[in-house]
């Protein structure tokens, strides 16, 4: 991405905040808030695009680590937090950026024929996005999702205890008519319980918490009918207790999400 480019990526920004602020403010009606929520679907995939040098940003990271963490939302939600790269050059590189993570919001405004691309953007189910901090839009969509039957199901199970590695078997077959077979199978390693010490740029000078930050993301081709293990290696820095697994089957041209499981509290071999 040239130097033009990044501050227009820059510049939508801050015009989407501007766009959604309103609307969030307003947030969900009374009424809409007290409903119960369906159980049809889910879970959910949220995948944020975020950056510690974006000053809109820790907003949007607060209303993932709630959605992550509140009770209501238990076996809904899986919360996914891509920390692009595109900021790093403004005065703070974020530790946890990537340029693999840039690359996968640039995918997704291809699949959507847009060329818009901001933090923060949360990716809901790969079929919509909304501003990350904007939790009317966000609680709306989930609802929306809930409410329709997963087109896939995806099981998750420990695998065998490797040193040094997250294992894990997963079988993921079509459950919806017409669901199409021709899709990707993608598993996450994400960490809890990051508080960084912003010392410049947007967020100079104040304390940041992350939580769900994408560690390590895999792919492979879904077969279904066909248990696929899962094998990933872990960085000897990464907190062993904070890790969890969670993989998604999603179709390679639209890059929706077809269905998601998560394997809470990964406890990786020692070792290694």
């Amino acid at each position: 991405m040239n130097h033009r480019a990044r501050w227009l990526v820059l510049s939508v920004t801050l015009l989407a905040v501007l766009a959604f602020s309103l609307r969030d403010r307003l947030g969900l009606s009374r009424a809409e808030a007290q409903e119960p929520l369906p159980t049809a679907g889910g879970p959910i995939v949220l995948e944020l695009f975020t950056s510690q040098g974006c000053s809109s940003c820790p907003p949007a990271d607060r209303l993932l680590s709630e959605l992550g963490s509140n009770p209501r939302w238990q076996g809904k939600v899986l919360p996914l937090a891509y920390h692009v790269d595109y900021w790093d050059h403004l005065g703070w590189a974020d530790p946890f950026s990537s340029p693999t993570w840039s690359a996968r919001q640039e995918a997704y405004a291809r699949a959507r024929g847009t060329s818009r691309i901001y933090t923060p953007q949360l990716m809901v189910h790969g079929l919509e996005d909304c501003l990350g901090s904007d939790r009317s839009c966000i609680e709306r969509a989930l609802r929306r999702l809930l409410s329709e039957p997963a087109k896939w199901q995806v099981e998750v199970a420990p695998g065998e205890p490797k040193a040094g590695r997250l294992t894990a078997v997963v079988d993921a077959h079509p459950t919806a008519a017409g669901a199409s077979t021709k899709a990707n199978l993608l598993a996450a390693v994400v960490e809890n319980g990051f508080s960084t010490a912003v010392a410049r740029g947007e967020n100079a000078r104040r304390q940041l918490d992350n939580d769900f930050v994408v560690r390590r993301l895999a792919q492979a081709k879904a077969t279904p009918g066909k248990a696929l293990p899962v094998s990933l290696e872990l960085e000897s820095g990464w907190k062993r207790e904070n890790l969890r697994l969670v993989v998604f089957v999603q179709e390679p041209e639209t890059l929706e999400i077809l269905g998601a499981a998560e394997l809470p509290r990964a406890q990786p071999a020692t070792g290694g």
